[in-house]
């Protein structure tokens, strides 16, 4: 895993008080095909309560270099 990305989930793994509904992350990747064009790929990771008091999380993906 590249360093940077490590740091930012041990940030995010390490937040107090810990509460994943208050807050949203979002990583931005490039990734090179085998025909060298790039892939642009937004990775927002995002959680949400149930009625049980329990966290059900969330990430999505989308293909940003089409905006």
């Amino acid at each position: 895993m590249l360093e940077g990305l490590r740091q930012c989930f041990e940030f995010i793994n390490s937040a107090e008080p810990y509460d994943p509904v208050t807050h949203r992350f979002v990583f931005h990747y490039r990734f090179k095909g085998k025909t060298g064009t790039y892939l642009h790929l937004r990775d927002e990771k995002l959680a949400i309560e149930s009625e049980n008091g329990k966290y059900v999380y969330f990430t999505m993906f989308k293909d940003i270099f089409k905006q």
